[in-house]
Order: structure tokens, then sequence, then C-alpha cells
């Protein structure tokens, strides 16, 4: 299939006309014939995943390091594929295994001979987490309230960042020549230095990636003409597609209870 696709981006991305606007332009003509070609080889599916429960709570200190150290190592076997590295993860989550074994047993042994004690305990280590569901209206008065604590914390930090330039005395420094040479021009992007960018990326997507990252890699070989004319139209023109600026803000909660004036936000 792949070989089917990659000939259709690849030739038409290159014979795109340049407009005024230059990158932005080229940008959203390479974005729509991506989504084009995608709609008719690659038929999009949705699913819908189970998450499961944490059990850390069940866990003691040493269990959790170990659990911590159990993923470390699986991401770093899947990179590898050693053998050695398999065994050391599977040696450190058999520890947080036996840890959360434990504590299911000692539970039921304190509950043993009481029937309804022993249902209540099994009950609250089936179900210890409790997702809460939200209707369509708590869920747009969060979204409300979200945009407007975002907004807020850009406005004081730029009201932050004027105030403290007035009230910063200027400084005035030593003019010293410069003997080095000038930077008067970019260099033009090549496709060869675009190629490797693209072989050493993370595969981490976003949702408003219109080519999953996993997908771009795989076309490796023929988008760097493509993106290179895009990397260097950006250049000429001073100006960066208005498209690829865009972001998807995520909060977090920092912990348990945690209110919209405490959280962490991470963009993807």
């Amino acid at each position: 299939m792949l070989t089917h696709i990659r000939p259709l981006i690849a030739d038409r991305s290159l014979k795109f006309p340049i407009l005024k606007d230059g990158s932005g332009h080229y940008g959203d003509l390479f974005d729509a014939e991506v989504k084009r070609v995608l709609d008719i080889h690659v038929l999009l599916r949705t699913g819908r995943r189970c998450c499961g429960q944490h059990g850390s709570c069940h866990l003691l200190d040493e269990a959790c390091q170990a659990k911590q150290q159990c993923r470390r190592l699986e991401r770093w076997y899947r990179r590898t594929g050693l053998q050695s590295d398999k065994e050391a993860s599977l040696s450190a989550c058999s520890t947080a295994l036996q840890s959360r074994a434990d504590h299911i047993k000692s539970e039921l042994d304190e509950s043993a001979g009481d029937v309804r004690a022993t249902w209540r305990t099994a009950q609250r280590l089936l179900h210890s987490r409790h997702k809460v569901v939200y209707d369509d209206a708590q869920c747009a008065q969060l979204v409300s309230m979200f945009c407007q604590f975002l907004v807020d914390k850009v406005r004081r930090i730029c009201d932050n960042i004027s105030a403290a330039l007035q009230s910063s005395v200027r400084r005035t420094f030593a003019v010293r020549q410069h003997l080095g040479p000038q930077l008067s021009s970019f260099e033009p992007v090549t496709a060869e230095e675009v190629r490797k960018l693209l072989f050493g990326m993370p595969s981490n997507s976003s949702p408003l990636d219109v080519l999953p990252c996993s997908l771009l890699k795989s076309f490796a070989h023929v988008l760097p003409p493509a993106i290179a004319r895009l990397a260097n139209l950006s250049l000429q023109t001073g100006k960066f597609p208005a498209r690829y600026k865009r972001v998807q803000v995520l909060p977090l909660l920092k912990k348990a209870g945690s209110t919209v004036h405490i959280q962490r936000t991470i963009s993807f």
C-alpha cells in the first residue's frame, strides 16, 4: 500500500504553484493533498480503548520504584531487542507483581471468616478508583474555565515582562567591532538534511497532525524534497505557516482534587 501512496504525495506536492503567501499557501496545499491521498488508500478507523485501573496504591515504595524501572527497561528492550534487557525488565516487573499479590492476600486474610467483609474487601480491591463522568453542560463549563485560565495566565506573563522592561535601567555596552563572517542569508535546506531529521525524530504524534509521525518516517525516502521546499519558502518569505503553529493543550491535575488554578499543561 505504501508503494501506491508515496509517489502520489511526493510527485504532486513538488508541482504545487507558489503564490504570494509562499510557505503558508504551500503548507495548506501539502496538507490537503496528504488528506486526499490518505482518504483514498488509508481509511480512518475509530475504536474505543479501555483504560485499566492504576494499582500503585497497593504497592510499597520499593515496588513502585521497581514498576517504574520495569517500564523504562521495557522501552529500552523495544529499542535494543537484546535478551539481557528483556530478562532485566521481567525481573523488575516480578517485584511489583509480588507486592500487589501480597497486599491482596493480606487484605483477604484479615476479612477471612466474614462473608460480608470479604465481599466488601473484594469490591474495594477491584474497584479502587471510580471514574467521574461529566455531562455536556459540565464539560462545556470546564472547557470555558480552562481556556479563560490559560488566556489570563499568558496575559499576566506579558504584563509582567512589560512592567519589568519599563522599570529596568537601560544598560550601555561598549561597541565592539565584529571581525568574524557576517550572516546575510541562510543556506538552503537540502533533502538529505530533512531525511536525516526524519529518521532521528521521535514517533510522538499530535491529533492535529495530518500525517502521523510513524507514517511520516515511512515516507522518509520520498517526502524530504517537498518538506525542504516548504522550509526554504519559509526562510525566503520570513513567514512560518500558520497551520503549523497550532497546538492542542491538555491540562493535567498535579494532584487529586486540584482546581483549575494549579494545573500543569502539556501541549502536543
